[in-house]
């Protein structure tokens, strides 16, 4: 029993300086490639958050494609190398440093109007975008049982409600609408420092979030119906607003993010098992949601919502 405790012990030891030599090299490369000296380091989900001359910071790990040149004050701060590099290459990532302009805690659905920030007018490509990735999903989950399961059995339904999305905004005809500062997938329950992060935005109308957060929120949370209406309401959406609310609230990205990460490799049965348990009842919210805004919207008429 004494060696065991030993030999425990010993490993703990050796898990600990090896954290220490990790902090201390980490600490270094802040120094050399930013000049900054860092007091506190946190680890979590692949990123660094850090203490910096008494102010919050944060090293993200992203893509290069992810970096863009928009420069937005109530978001965080992107901070170039010594040399006015964007991002540095650490532990073989690509990362870049960002001063954090928000406190650290999760967002409330009102946290949205804050977040979102007028762009311009321009076109809606949803149409293209959901016809090309439900093809994806098709080819690759609908045929492949033996690798993808439950999946393969399930995605015919959710395909159906995408084609449903994209029928609608077809016969809708929308052209241009007012686009804003949104991001590429707001969750329910999601932390500031998410919402305010610049590599996640993408230029779309402003139901993308509230109607990707109603979604996340309702299979994840604990909707209540009238809540979420008003708080659409808050928002004096438009006719065509509305109308893009509704489909992309019918798409199912959610069960779609589900089929990428099942594809990547990382497929979470826990979040099929949420999601498919409420089939009947987001059919349910979605004729709620329907007929509330048919009252005072022209949406042609969608015939298993009537």
């Amino acid at each position: 029993m004494l060696r065991k405790v030993s030999s425990l012990s010993f490993f703990i030891y050796k898990v600990f300086i090896r954290i220490i030599k990790w902090v201390i090299i980490l600490k270094n490369a802040i120094k050399y490639y930013y000049g900054l000296d860092v007091s506190k380091i946190i680890s979590s989900n692949g990123n660094y958050y850090m203490i910096i001359n008494n102010m919050n910071y944060m090293l993200y790990k992203c893509n290069l494609e992810d970096i863009n040149n928009i420069s937005l004050n109530n978001y965080h701060t992107l901070i170039p190398t010594i040399n006015n590099v964007k991002y540095i290459i650490f532990d073989n990532n690509y990362y870049v440093l960002l001063k954090l302009n928000t406190v650290i805690k999760k967002m409330q659905f009102s946290d949205l109007m804050n977040s979102i920030s007028y762009y311009g007018i321009g076109e809606v490509n949803w149409v293209n975008l959901w016809c090309t990735h439900i093809d994806y999903i098709e080819n690759t989950i609908l045929n492949n049982y033996s690798k993808y399961g439950d999946l393969s059995n399930t995605v015919s339904y959710y395909i159906g409600l995408g084609e449903n999305a994209i029928e609608l905004l077809n016969i809708s005809n929308i052209k241009n609408i007012d686009k804003y500062i949104t991001h590429k997938r707001v969750k329910y329950n999601m932390d500031l420092t998410e919402l305010y992060n610049p590599l996640l935005i993408v230029i779309d109308t402003r139901v993308r979030d509230i109607a990707e957060y109603i979604k996340s929120e309702f299979f994840y949370g604990d909707i209540n119906y009238n809540d979420i209406y008003n708080q659409i309401l808050s928002f004096n959406l438009n006719n065509d607003e509305y109308i893009l609310l509704f489909s992309r609230l019918l798409y199912p990205s959610y069960f779609f993010d589900l089929c990428d990460d099942a594809i990547n490799g990382k497929y979470d049965m826990n979040k099929f098992n949420i999601i498919v348990g409420k089939v009947d009842e987001y059919e349910k919210f979605l004729k709620w949601i329907y007929l509330k805004i048919k009252k005072t919207t022209y949406i042609y008429d969608i015939d298993w919502l009537i």
